[in-house]
């Protein structure tokens, strides 16, 4: 039986009810934890889903220039930056950044804003892989072909016969019946027919509600689960980290060695590492099969196409242009917008988890280490998504062409399951492996948003314990909106809005302010006139290349890139000199 004291003590309370503040901060079991945590804070839901569907859109492994390029130039020094910052002064987001220039406080409270509505609706998605989970114990399973309309048809895949098309309510496929219809219920049925019409936010907004029990409960059960991993700080998830992170690496492993096991699938990586494929070229028209040379067991070991009334074009020739790709400011954005989200970065949570390292903690091989594990299992995530795809384009699969997000793990990846022997099995291992790897950075994000609480005048006057608390129950409050049928649509609005633009504009911003802001007394009493060289030298152009190269030379835009730092390098050469020779001189 617990004492009155004892359970004060629980939740961070002496006996006068007075708040237990420990002498010391707390500090990671050691810097490996430290990693691991990183590591899992980083790696998440679009490192699977995400990742590998902008390889295949933008032309297979040509998508690794921008991706590798915005890695090591604004990945990389953006996580040490952040490491850097949170270890040295030892403080959540918005203190580090009030204790840089008190004008830099926005950008602290910001990031942190951006961190804890992040997290509200990305527990929301977390929690559809908990009523996958549940599902997965269900036999057969809900989108199984028992549950077609033909009840008595077997899914194609299973005997090798073309069997029906897999279809449930809506006359759409069953997997994708039931993840839209069942469970989000975005889809209006007809009680009278089989017909139903999506549901209509643009001239209806709240009519013909509808509730989704099983996501509201799940995402309850998600907000339980952040709060058992962050009350008592890095003390207890020092410890479960360690188990969450390494669980998922660990399936998708498995789920990769399946995939080579699946017919089709080297389809599949055909299309992840090169960005289309035979299968897709037929599906088109453009292109028909005219040679087959076949090995000794029969199969097509090498096919050539050409195009249909001109035989002297390959199919080489519809690969992807490098040229244009390279060109392409989707793919440079989209490269760098993945590398923000699944780093994460610019939102407080690097900050605050490297505050409890010593100050004495390696930051660039930590930075190294984390940015490099991230990338590293995106890549190898791939085959497992890829291997998969192919495997529905085996089968002519209707949904095959769900090849990303949510489309892909709900929609896509269940329907292949329902074909492989012991889909049970299967089903549970895919929502276990989404479900871990969605939490670790759901945590981290509530634990960011603690850190910067306990920083502040109220904060201190509660424990971690009611802190933690509070911020799980408004969040679980605030998650509830994405419960109805209509909050499928706020869901799409706020990820837009949060990924694309603030937390961008927020890295902007972080960069602005070390770069220019931080210790800008300091430079100008060294060497007044260099820093005015260096500052209008790089403002004057940056601010106006950019809009000229767009609307004067809008498909050489490109070229302002090399101009711009070829001008700022001969800058920085004039104040390095300036700043030797002439650095007596004021400008008054």
């Amino acid at each position: 039986m617990f004492s009155e004291k004892k359970l004060k003590a629980c939740v961070g309370y002496n006996a006068d009810n007075t708040v237990i503040h420990s002498a010391e901060k707390q500090i990671w079991a050691s810097n490996t934890t430290f990693i691991l945590a990183a590591i899992g804070s980083a790696i998440g839901l679009g490192n699977l889903w995400r990742f590998p569907y902008l390889c295949f859109k933008h032309g297979g492994a040509l998508f690794f220039i921008p991706y590798l390029l915005c890695l090591f130039f604004l990945g990389i020094p953006m996580i040490m930056l952040e490491f850097s910052l949170g270890q040295i002064l030892q403080a959540g987001n918005v203190k580090v950044w009030n204790k840089l220039h008190p004008r830099m406080h926005g950008i602290g409270l910001a990031t942190c804003t951006a961190c804890y509505l992040i997290c509200i609706y990305y527990n929301v998605i977390i929690s559809w892989t908990v009523v996958l989970f549940f599902s997965s114990f269900a036999s057969p399973l809900p989108w199984g072909w028992a549950n077609t309309i033909d009840k008595d048809a077997k899914p194609k895949g299973v005997d090798g016969s073309p069997g029906p098309k897999m279809l449930g309510k809506c006359d759409m496929p069953i997997s994708q019946a039931y993840f839209y219809v069942d469970i989000l219920k975005t889809y209006v049925v007809d009680a009278d027919s089989n017909n139903c019409k999506p549901y209509d936010t643009k001239t209806t907004m709240g009519g013909a509600s509808e509730f989704q029990t099983e996501v509201f409960l799940a995402q309850i059960l998600v907000w339980v689960v952040c709060f058992i991993c962050v009350f008592q700080g890095v003390k207890l998830s020092s410890k479960i980290v360690w188990i969450t992170v390494p669980l998922p690496v660990f399936f998708v492993f498995i789920m990769v060695m399946n995939g080579f096991t699946l017919k089709n699938s080297d389809e599949g990586f055909r299309m992840y590492l090169k960005g289309y494929s035979r299968k897709q070229m037929d599906d088109l028209g453009d292109y028909t099969l005219t040679e087959c040379k076949k090995d000794d067991l029969g199969e097509c070991e090498q096919v050539d196409w050409y195009a249909k009334g001109d035989p002297t074009r390959t199919a080489q020739e519809v690969a992807p242009d490098i040229t244009k790709k390279l060109q392409s400011a989707a793919m440079w954005s989209e490269a760098c917008a993945q590398i923000f989200f699944t780093l994460s970065i610019c939102i407080g949570v690097m900050i605050s988890y490297s505050s409890y390292n010593p100050r004495n903690a390696p930051i660039i091989t930590n930075g190294f280490t984390v940015a490099f594990c991230n990338s590293g299992f995106s890549f190898f995530a791939g085959f497992a998504v890829f291997s998969t795809v192919g495997y529905l384009y085996g089968m002519d699969s209707s949904v095959k062409t769900k090849v990303s997000s949510i489309g892909l793990a709900f929609v896509a990846y269940p329907a292949a399951i329902e074909t492989m022997p012991a889909p049970n099995f299967w089903c549970l291992l895919l929502a276990i492996t989404l479900f871990t790897l969605g939490i670790d950075s759901a945590f981290a994000m509530v634990e960011a948003t603690v850190c910067v609480v306990e920083d502040s005048f109220i904060g201190k006057k509660l424990s971690k314990f009611v802190i933690a608390l509070i911020l799980c129950v408004v969040g679980s409050l605030c998650s509830t909106i994405f419960c109805f049928n209509w909050g499928f649509t706020f869901f799409d609005v706020v990820d837009h809005y949060l990924n694309v633009y603030l937390v961008l504009l927020m890295g902007i911003l972080q960069a602005v302010a070390v770069s220019w802001i931080h210790c800008f007394e300091d430079s100008m009493k060294a060497s007044k006139p260099a820093t005015l060289i260096s500052l209008l030298g790089y403002w004057v152009m940056l601010i106006p290349l950019p809009l000229f190269a767009y609307f004067v030379f809008p498909e050489s835009s490109w070229v302002a890139i090399p101009i711009f730092w070829g001008w700022y390098v001969l800058i920085t050469i004039i104040n390095l000199l300036v700043a030797v020779f002439v650095s007596k001189i004021t400008v008054k």
